[in-house]
């Protein structure tokens, strides 16, 4: 094998430890993105929660087709409860939110936990990624 060719399988060997590298990095901001969506959707419920009629928000996590989590939002139209309110001449049936506070908190939680480990993931991919071209220069 001459040199050029040596050489050259050495570059398509880094290139495809790199590229791996990097496809690691996506999913990992891919996870970053998703728990950032998931914590947003949170406060946002909390936000609303003394809201008449509002209706929680939920994040939909998948897969996607090239790796990584892909999120969508979605409503539950579970009934919030229902309050009688007497006003000066009749009863009042009010909806309050439906949204669990309790619920909400454990996805914070959830959120805040997530971010913590795709940032850690990010950090040793990219140290790995440094000592990968450590040693090849």
């Amino acid at each position: 094998m001459d040199n050029w060719s040596c050489r050259n399988s050495e570059v398509n060997k880094f290139y495809a430890e790199g590229m791996s590298m990097f496809a690691g990095i996506h999913h990992s901001l891919s996870g970053l993105a998703a728990a950032q969506n998931r914590i947003n959707t949170a406060a946002h419920n909390i936000a609303n929660a003394h809201t008449p009629e509002f209706k929680k928000s939920r994040a939909i996590f998948e897969e996607s087709t090239g790796g990584g989590v892909q999120v969508s939002l979605g409503s539950e139209n579970t009934p919030g409860p229902v309050v009688l309110q007497e006003t000066e001449e009749e009863l009042i049936a009010q909806e309050f939110s439906n949204v669990n506070l309790e619920e909400e908190l454990v996805n914070l939680l959830l959120g805040q936990r997530s971010f913590e480990v795709n940032v850690r993931a990010i950090e040793v991919q990219d140290d790995a990624l440094g000592s990968l071209l450590d040693i090849h220069e």
